[in-house]
């Protein structure tokens, strides 16, 4: 017998995951892996939208709350946390859903996870300092020279990428696309299944403001301030959409309205970036959401695609 698929419920922020996931783990008898990669961390409930104790009372969630905001947390230990759940789960005859955002996460449980070679301080700067004088339109066209399928695939303004790809070449003797091909790893080896959430923009954005509005009501200036005053961020969490903002506003850089109007243009910023992630994975099955009652629809719909009722 084969390993037991998995199901994955993704989406844009704000497009109403977790209230879909959990009805939809409710259906098909699944316990929940958060795919997210910022409701690790203990005390960030209210800028995650993490799980309340009521819908933790409806469904069983795993990989919340593992880890202090001072920690740092990459995904290949997401991918080693996670497989132990996977294991344990399907153990008590349970199906596994993976529920959340963070696209990279994705990428790498139905991809595997590259194994990037070190990094070269010291070619590194030379590259840099190459950027400086010669520009990085230079730098793409050696990229071209030496491995045409990265190129293709960075843009030409992109200088961290463009070092890191001409770097690897230096240290490895490969290039980066050939790497990729070689040295990259499944360490949940499954088969998968994956539903996507999306509304319209303009009720996406209207979403995301409304969200936003309501995070702060419930307290979230409180929230980092607390965390500021037990532990502080780290380099990961302190990056946190939601959280960043609201730092500069305790620090006095700015009012707590533009926090707010911050918040929503950095969500919206993040949308965009979501998208062009989603993109590279044709295998996933969208879902349309025009209004609110539409939630148990998608629901229904989606746990009979994943029960394989449906095509």
């Amino acid at each position: 017998m084969g390993a037991r698929t998995l199901f994955n419920l993704v989406g844009l922020t704000a497009c109403g995951k977790k209230k879909i996931g959990i009805a939809i783990a409710e259906r098909i008898g699944a316990e929940i892996i958060s795919l997210d990669s910022m409701k690790v961390y203990r005390g960030m409930d209210i800028g995650t939208a993490k799980p309340s104790a009521a819908d933790r009372a409806n469904a069983v969630f795993h990989m919340l709350d593992i880890l202090d905001p001072r920690e740092s947390f990459s995904v290949g230990s997401f991918l080693e946390t996670a497989r132990g759940h996977v294991e344990s789960i399907h153990g008590r005859g349970k199906e596994v859903l993976f529920l959340g955002g963070t696209a990279f996460y994705l990428n790498c449980l139905l991809n595997g996870l590259f194994t990037v070679p070190e990094s070269d301080p010291a070619i590194r700067e030379e590259l840099i300092g190459e950027a400086r004088e010669r520009g990085t339109a230079h730098l793409h066209g050696r990229l071209r020279g030496a491995d045409p399928a990265s190129a293709d695939k960075i843009h030409k303004n992109d200088t961290k990428r463009l070092v890191r790809a001409l770097e690897v070449i230096r240290v490895t003797g490969k290039p980066l696309s050939w790497l990729k091909e070689h040295r990259t790893v499944r360490i949940i080896d499954n088969p998968s299944r994956t539903v996507g959430l999306r509304w319209p923009q303009t009720m996406l954005e209207k979403r995301i403001r409304t969200r936003t509005a309501r995070m702060l009501d419930k307290g979230l200036v409180d929230e980092v301030n607390a965390i500021l005053k037990r532990s502080g961020f780290g380099p990961e969490s302190g990056k946190a959409i939601g959280y960043r903002e609201i730092i500069s506003h305790i620090n006095g850089d700015i009012t707590r309205a533009e926090a707010e109007e911050e918040i929503n243009r950095n969500s919206l910023k993040f949308v965009k970036k979501q998208e062009t992630w989603y993109r590279r994975f044709p295998e996933i099955r969208w879902f349309e959401l025009s209004k609110a009652d539409d939630a148990a629809r998608v629901a229904d719909e989606a746990a009979a695609y994943f029960s394989g009722e449906t095509g």
